[in-house]
């Protein structure tokens, strides 16, 4: 046998293994180059009900929880609430005149001192953090701060940690806009003005900020990804999509749609829907596919899982998340 023989069959060896998609008891199992793992065809994503939401944190032997009453904590079946009408109206942030102007106006029943929802949330280990935002009787928000909750020996301590530049943009009762990374807790902001990717170290207290190129009406941060989308709207009534790359801090329009945005995974693919069609937007390279709609999706290692129908799959199809080629198919025998 030759050296050139030899070198080949060490190659053809060295192959990539082939992938496989196996299905059984309501559980894919993906086998790869990546190993092996399973996915329930349960839903991945399901979109936050951010208007009826309701928190419910388990720490510290206690469980934070947040509804229409407010931030309370409950143990041994009983509840108590907090109330931060001194944060509202703290010189620590706000001035004088600005203090006499929230009183006049909660005297007018144009606001309340009671917190209205949370922007965001994570937790830490047995730590909770908290973004309280207050509404006006418009429902526009007027104030946001970040707190911690600490839990040593069982009783919940609250700290006030500060706030951010500027506001998340968030709506309904309990929402998601804020996510942990390396030690920091990350939200995109909002002002007339400017949107900004602003960030609070956990272990030096400091805040930090950078100024995104694009002016956003809402985001949403990716979690499993250093990404981020980011949305505007245009008189034409169409979305114009921004990735935000967090670890470059900036922003840069990728795309331009039309319809409904239905969910967003890991790494960066967006999912929406015009005209009775489903499809998939790869946010980094601007690859589009069309899908079924009853089609159950979850984001893997190698790429995007699809299944059809969702509840009862007879058909399956493993792609990749930037390009959409598929690696591997699957079909009821």
């Amino acid at each position: 046998m030759s050296f050139a023989s030899v070198a080949v069959g060490i190659i053809l060896g060295q192959q990539t293994p082939l992938r496989e998609i196996k299905f059984q008891d309501g559980f894919f199992t993906l086998n790869g180059p990546e190993g092996s793992s399973k996915i329930s065809v349960r839903p991945g994503f399901e979109a936050m009900n951010t208007s009826t939401g309701r928190l419910w944190l388990p720490a510290g032997g206690s469980i934070l929880t947040f509804d229409e009453k407010g931030v309370g904590f409950r143990k041994n079946n009983r509840s108590t609430y907090a109330t931060y009408a001194s944060i509202a109206t703290s010189d620590k942030i706000f001035n004088k005149s600005e203090i006499d102007t929230i009183n006049r106006d909660v005297a007018a029943n144009k606001k309340s001192l009671d917190v209205s929802a949370v922007s965001g949330w994570e937790k830490i280990g047995e730590t909770v953090y908290l973004i309280l935002r207050w509404d006006d009787k418009q429902s526009k928000p007027w104030l946001e701060v970040l707190m911690r909750y600490e839990f040593t020996g069982g009783k919940p301590k609250a700290t006030f940690l500060g706030r951010f530049d500027s506001l998340t943009g968030a709506r309904g009762r309990v929402n998601d806009k804020m996510i942990a990374e390396n030690g920091k807790l990350i939200t995109v902001t909002h002002s007339s003005k400017t949107s900004l990717l602003e960030s609070y170290d956990i272990a030096s207290k400091e805040f930090g900020k950078n100024a995104l190129q694009d002016k956003l009406a809402d985001s949403k941060l990716i979690e499993g990804s250093l990404l981020g989308l980011g949305i505007s709207s245009t008189p034409a009534k169409t979305y114009l999509i921004s990735l935000i790359d967090r670890e470059k801090h900036e922003s840069q329009r990728v795309a331009e749609i039309r319809g409904n945005i239905q969910g967003l995974y890991s790494p960066a693919v967006l999912q929406y829907s015009h005209n009775s069609r489903t499809m998939l937007l790869s946010l980094t390279t601007g690859a589009e596919i069309i899908i079924p709609n009853n089609c159950g999706i979850e984001s893997v290692a190698a790429g995007m899982l699809l299944w059809t129908p969702k509840d009862k799959p007879q058909a399956a199809a493993l792609y990749s998340s930037g390009s959409f080629r598929t690696l591997a198919r699957w079909s009821k025998p």
